[in-house]
C-alpha cells in the first residue's frame, strides 16, 4: 500500500469512526479494522439523503461531514481537528483516553499494513516463497523484485499463493532463471510442491547445478516414475550433505548424489509451458 493511498485510508477510518463515537458511543469503540473498512466503503459510495441531514447525528451525515471539514482544513491542522471533532462528536469528558484509542488504531492500521516476517515453523524451516508476492527472489545483478507480484519480463508471477512460471512471450528470452537474494552454504533440506502442465519444462538449480523439473511421464527425464501425478501437485524433496544432494519425487529418487558447489543460491527455470510451485522452505541441518 502506497503512503497516498495509507493516508486516505487512515482520514476515512478516523472520519467514520468519530462518527460512529458520535451516535453509538463506547458500543463500536472496540470494532474492528475490517468492521470499519466495510463501514467506511458503504458510506463514501452513499451520500446522507435529505431526509437523513435531519438528523445530524447519524454516521453517514457525520462522516460527509468530516470529510469535507478535513479536505478544506490544512494538512498541518489536521491531527488536531481529527481530536476537535471526535471530542465534539462524543462529547468525551477524558481526552487523554480518546488520544490513547486513536493511537491504539493508528498502530493497529500501520502493523496491519506490515509484510509479515517469516519465522520458523516448529520443524525448523523457513519459507522461501511468502505466497504473496517475489520478495526474496530476482534474476541477479541487482535485479530483485520485492515486494512485486509479477517478474521485470512477465516470466514469473504470483497467483492465489502460487508462483506462476508463465508461457514465453515473443521478443523475450526463451530460457529465464529466477533466484533467491540468498545463498545457502550449509547443508539443507530443501521441500517444494509442484504443477506441471501437459510436456511443460523447467527446473530447480542447487547452489547452480539443476534438477530437472518438468512433466516427468512426458518430457522426461524420469518417465519411469510410479507416484508422479500429471497435471497434478507433486513433492520434491531435496536433502544437501557435504555437498551432495539426494532428490527424490514423491519418494521415489531422481537423483541419488547430484554433486553441488559449496554455496550457491536456489534457482527457478522458465523455459516451456506452465509450470506453479508453492510451499517452497527450506531447513538447515
Amino acid at each position: 500500500m502506497s503512503g497516498r493511498r495509507t493516508a486516505f485510508y487512515v482520514s476515512d477510518i478516523l472520519c467514520f469512526w468519530t462518527a460512529l463515537q458520535g451516535q453509538c458511543g463506547a458500543s463500536f469503540r472496540n470494532a474492528t479494522v475490517g468492521q470499519l473498512r466495510g463501514r467506511v466503503r458503504h458510506l463514501k459510495l452513499t451520500p446522507p439523503t435529505s431526509r437523513e441531514k435531519v438528523y445530524e447525528s447519524s454516521p453517514r451525515v457525520c462522516y460527509w461531514q468530516t470529510c469535507r471539514e478535513v479536505r478544506r482544513s490544512s494538512r498541518f491542522f489536521r491531527p488536531v481537528f481529527f481530536l476537535s471533532r471526535a471530542a465534539e462528536l462524543a462529547k468525551i469528558q477524558n481526552m487523554t483516553a480518546f488520544i490513547r484509542s486513536v493511537a491504539t488504531l493508528l498502530v493497529s492500521l500501520f502493523v496491519a499494513s506490515l509484510p509479515a516476517i517469516e519465522t520458523p515453523s516448529q520443524d525448523g524451516s523457513v519459507s522461501l516463497f511468502n505466497g504473496r508476492d517475489l520478495t526474496g527472489w530476482g534474476y541477479g545483478g541487482g535485479d530483485n523484485f520485492d515486494g512485486k507480484v509479477e517478474a521485470s519480463d512477465g516470466r514469473y508471477s504470483v497467483s492465489e499463493g502460487i508462483l506462476v512460471v508463465n508461457p514465453r512471450k515473443e521478443g523475450t528470452p526463451p530460457l529465464r532463471q529466477l533466484w533467491t537474494t540468498k545463498e545457502f552454504p550449509n547443508d539443507f533440506e530443501l521441500r517444494l510442491e509442484f504443477r506441471a502442465a501437459v510436456d511443460a519444462d523447467s527446473g530447480i538449480f542447487l547452489r547452480k547445478p539443476q534438477l530437472q523439473c518438468r512433466d516427468y511421464l512426458v518430457a522426461g527425464p524420469y518417465k519411469e516414475l510410479k507416484n508422479y501425478k500429471p497435471q497434478d501437485w507433486n513433492e520434491i524433496v531435496v536433502i544437501v550433505k557435504g555437498g551432495v544432494a539426494h532428490c527424490t519425487c514423491n519418494g521415489e529418487v531422481l537423483e541419488a548424489a547430484l554433486k553441488l558447489p559449496a554455496t550457491g543460491p536456489i534457482g527457478l527455470e522458465a523455459d516451456r509451458g506452465q509450470m506453479e510451485y508453492r510451499k517452497i522452505r527450506i531447513k538447515e541441518l
